[in-house]
């Protein structure tokens, strides 16, 4: 198991299932991160048999350690989008994101799952083009109606983010930040519940495609109508037609000392990122 600030402030009891023997399922699941324990709990709501597989522990991955943070939107500011696929698409693209958003705070709510929510996000930019970046986002989301924040700038920005780095920063009330672990394993609890099996130390060590599709793991066969494929960077691999869409790219996550300043900081407990596109982002 790793040992690293979420592990040791984790707060879900979640006891994994043991892959015994062989079995057959409606769906199987490889990988059991965010999107893998997400559908397996839908699947199994609709009243479909799941058998999900995870090489490691649940929330082994990047779900159950990444930088907590949750927000709408995708890999390029939304005035980009739109000039990539147009204003409709565009604006479906962004309801889509901010309904994923919703989903996670609503999951929290149902389930009841210790993941600090907190609504809340500075997008912050550290070069004057950022700046001008941020007001075209601004006035972009504007257009669909979306709560758009202020552009902070100034000794208002040093009262939201006291740092010297930042020109300017965009509100954002949509987005914020969550204790990603305890949401994976709150997820990963309430699939269980509804019927859903979740095997840890269950790596799939081949797969055998047909109109059954036939998973080796540990010794066992499993058996399924579908397969769901969630294990994302650390397939390698194990399905030939898709590992080379999989790109290496890593991330890296790191908690200070305590510090008495930390609180001041950030008043408001909001996220932040800034707008390179190798980024920092950061949160109490």
């Amino acid at each position: 198991m790793l040992n690293n600030y979420y592990h040791a402030t984790a707060k879900v009891a979640f006891e994994a299932d043991v892959l015994g023997g062989d079995q057959s399922v409606d769906v199987a699941i490889i990988g059991g991160g965010i999107t893998g324990v997400s559908a397996a709990l839908h699947l199994a709501e609709q009243g479909f048999s799941v058998a999900l597989l995870e090489a490691h522990e649940i929330g082994w991955g990047a779900s159950g350690r990444n930088g907590g943070q949750a927000l709408p939107g995708f890999g390029a500011s939304m005035h980009k989008i739109h000039q990539l696929v147009g204003a409709e698409a565009a604006r479906r693209l962004w309801d889509m994101s901010v309904e994923a958003v919703d989903l996670l705070h609503a999951q929290i709510a149902r389930f009841n799952i210790p993941a600090d929510p907190v609504r809340g996000y500075l997008h912050a930019a550290i070069k004057p083009r950022h700046v001008r970046d941020l007001k075209l986002e601004q006035e972009e989301l504007a257009s669909y109606g979306a709560p758009v924040g202020r552009l902070l700038e100034g000794a208002e920005l040093r009262a939201r983010l006291n740092s010297p780095r930042y020109l300017a920063a965009l509100e954002d009330n949509i987005s914020g930040h969550i204790h990603p672990y305890n949401y994976t394993l709150g997820l990963a609890k309430a699939a269980q519940t509804a019927g859903a099996r979740l095997y840890a130390r269950a790596k799939v060590s081949h797969v055998e495609p047909g109109a059954t599709l036939t998973l080796q793991a540990g010794g066992h066969e499993i058996r399924a109508k579908y397969l769901l494929v969630a294990g994302g960077a650390y397939l390698g691999g194990l399905l030939s037609g898709i590992a080379g869409y999989i790109m290496p790219v890593g991330t890296y996550i790191m908690a200070t000392e305590p510090r008495d300043d930390v609180a001041a900081l950030i008043p408001g407990n909001e996220a932040v990122a800034d707008l390179n596109f190798v980024l920092d982002y950061f949160r109490r």
